[in-house]
């Protein structure tokens, strides 16, 4: 009997001992769960940087500006604005989104693309107003945030890194703008064996056309250009590709030396209007006889604003139609009458330029009205074409203080270039211009790198001095 006693003493000693391990582990696995849900997290934050080789991805909080990295792996949700699931590779930087991840292990758990926040891409990129506070598009103004943030994907960017040209979008709220993302960027073009063509023309694609200049390196957008170099007369066509961030060298030694002449008969309206190419006041009467290449025309009369615009002569003889538009203040019903265009017709080919001049005087009327007047002489020709040229390729200068300096002080060593043209090798200065102008770094080894500065008008100096360039 007492067998049996000490048996059953046993058995319900062991089922006492197994009920006290059950409610540990259940309280231990509350306090398990307890503690994850505490480590959990939400924000609402910038997507700054991704690396997708790491899978990590840089975040920054839209109101404190704070930034943080946070890791994802194949377990962590990513959703477009619409709740619709997609994969970490179709996540765009520059968005806002709502997130949750885990402090402690600084883990992304879940990604979703915020719907309170507007996202417009494919923009060109030209420049910041208001003491670079502010920018425009599709004609409205938006004001930068505090803590805006600059991107390529990859690095951060500051303001002045942006130049005429790139194109990116913006991701904001109401009309303030959080974030500005690069999606396309630009490179560098430089000439060699040159010489020839110093004093001449270049026209990149229907983005830029400047006078050539000794040592020029012009920044352009990334892409696949056709590229015409002309001077008296020699015309010379190259097919190059910029890469963003890259330097690409156009050799023009091998371009045929032969002068080529085209005929280019010009109708303006209103009849009584002076022409001048490139400078030079030119009779309308009969066609006008100008060398294959880029010329600067300027097309002006009485009552009537200036026409300032470029065209390309590649054809033995050609046919073009300026009109005017009527200056403020002129006749309401004649106004519609003489908006200001630009046509051509070709009589032997449809490749001859005057389909540049047709878009680019569109662009520059009474812009280039004060410079155009002193016309008559070739200097002021050139200070004309070269203000109209530097407009179209996003870096305009405007007049030019007589006292004021600006500094270019580092980094020491580098070739300074000021919108495409060269200026000497930092410690630097150059008469300070007024408005936008580019300022491009390059060092034999290390990347070339540009800055799109605003300079006010007044007798102030100013300094710059730019980060260290990243060697190559």
């Amino acid at each position: 009997m007492k067998k049996y006693v000490i048996l059953i003493g046993m058995f319900l000693l062991c089922l006492c001992l197994l009920s006290c391990e059950t409610d540990e582990v259940t309280v231990q696995e509350d306090e398990t769960e307890e503690q994850s849900i505490n480590y959990i997290y939400e924000d609402t934050a910038i997507l700054v940087t991704m690396d997708t080789g790491e899978k990590s991805i840089t975040f920054q909080n839209v109101e404190t500006g704070l930034r943080y990295t946070l890791t994802y792996d194949g377990v962590t949700h990513f959703n477009d604005k619409y709740g619709t699931a997609m994969s970490a590779q179709q996540v765009k930087c520059g968005v806002v989104a709502d997130i949750s991840f885990n402090k402690d292990e600084k883990k992304l758990l879940s990604l979703d693309v915020s719907s309170d926040y507007f996202v417009y891409s494919d923009i060109e990129f030209q420049e910041f107003t208001k003491q670079d506070s502010r920018f425009q598009f599709l004609g409205e103004e938006y004001k930068l945030d505090d803590f805006l943030v600059i991107s390529d994907g990859i690095i951060n960017l500051e303001k002045m890194e942006l130049s005429a040209g790139d194109v990116i979008s913006v991701c904001g709220k109401d009309h303030t703008i959080y974030s500005i993302y690069l999606q396309s960027g630009h490179g560098y073009l430089r000439l060699d064996n040159d010489e020839y063509f110093v004093g001449g023309w270049i026209e990149v694609g229907n983005k830029i056309i400047r006078s050539v200049t000794e040592d020029m390196l012009l920044t352009v957008p990334e892409g696949t250009y056709d590229v015409l170099v002309s001077n008296d007369g020699i015309t010379g066509n190259k097919t190059v590709t910029i890469g963003r961030n890259q330097e690409v060298t156009l050799d023009l030694g091998d371009i045929d030396v032969e002068k080529k002449y085209g005929n280019v008969l010009f109708v303006l309206n209103p009849s009584d209007a002076e022409l001048f190419v490139d400078g030079e006041k030119v009779d309308t009467g009969a066609p006008v006889s100008m060398e294959y290449g880029i010329h600067q025309l300027i097309c002006r009369a009485d009552g009537y604003d200036t026409m300032s615009s470029y065209i390309k002569v590649g054809e033995a003889s050609a046919s073009i139609t300026l009109t005017l538009t009527k200056s403020d203040g002129a006749d309401d019903d004649e106004e519609d009458e003489s908006e200001s265009s630009s046509e051509s017709s070709s009589e032997n080919s449809s490749q001859n330029s005057s389909q540049n001049s047709s878009e680019n005087s569109s662009q520059n009327t009474s812009e280039n009205s004060s410079e155009s007047n002193s016309g008559n002489s070739s200097e002021n020709s050139s200070d004309s074409s070269e203000n109209s040229s530097d407009s179209s390729s996003g870096s305009s200068a405007g007049t030019t203080s007589t006292s004021a300096k600006v500094y270019i002080d580092g980094p020491e060593g580098t070739e300074i270039y000021v919108d495409g043209n060269y200026v000497g090798i930092a410690p630097i200065s150059f008469t300070k211009p007024e408005g936008s102008v580019v300022v491009t770094l390059r060092k034999n080894g290390y990347q070339t790198r540009s800055y799109t500065i605003q300079l006010e008008a007044d007798d102030k100096d100013v300094h710059y001095s730019f980060s260290d360039l990243t060697e190559i």
